[in-house]
């Protein structure tokens, strides 16, 4: 019996670390695998009119909802960054541009993690995480050269700093919401939805609270 006890406990404390390797190698093959796939008309749109131009341009050129302005602006930077600010130079190099997108995902994969650890369990957190790295509209959409993968780690940032904020009161946790907020609608002001949607969550929270 007390072996038993044992061998539970000791998988109690081996498995998280499991399933987080797991969704980490699951996330990394994926992304090495789809690295240098070729784009699609929305990317080389948002790469040839957004992010390789310059910053006037990528901030303030808006002639439809397809500049997910704070998302082309990283992409600015980092074209300037590694040098790959001429368009046709950029297509033999798009890997770059692509593993940019999955270490977003990754960020994305972390706060699901620490949210679901923090308000839930460590149980909830690890299942969570295979969960996500598992869905096809996340790994649909993670490489692709548009904002829809900043979206995603912006509205976990929005959720783990408000609900941060909620449970501990700090200051700095309400800052870091705000400016996630920011972020979150500076990629797409669609995103107004989700920050209306949680708008009326907190609403029910604190008139049942």
């Amino acid at each position: 019996m007390k072996k038993t006890l044992s061998k539970l406990t000791l998988l109690n404390k081996v498995a998280p670390g499991i399933f987080i390797l797991l969704s980490v190698l699951m996330l990394s093959y994926f992304g090495a695998n789809y690295a240098n796939q070729d784009l699609r008309r929305d990317e080389i749109f948002s790469l040839y009119s957004f992010a390789l131009q310059d910053f006037k341009t990528t901030v303030t050129y808006y002639p439809e909802p397809n500049n997910h302005i704070f998302f082309n602006l990283c992409n600015n930077v980092l074209s300037r960054l590694t040098g790959l600010t001429n368009f046709y130079e950029a297509l033999d190099y798009i890997y770059i541009f692509r593993l940019f997108q999955l270490l977003i995902a990754f960020g994305t994969l972390y706060y699901v993690f620490v949210f679901a650890r923090k308000f839930f369990s460590l149980q909830a957190a690890y299942l969570s995480s295979i969960l996500l790295v598992t869905t096809i509209p996340f790994l649909n959409y993670i490489m692709q050269l548009r904002g829809y993968n900043l979206s995603m780690l912006f509205s976990m940032t929005v959720l783990y700093y408000t609900f941060s904020y909620l449970a501990e009161k700090r200051k700095h946790q309400l800052l870091l919401a705000c400016i996630s907020v920011f972020l979150l609608l500076y990629t797409i002001p669609s995103n107004l939805y989700f920050c209306l949607g949680l708008v009326g969550v907190l609403g029910l929270y604190w008139l049942i609270d």
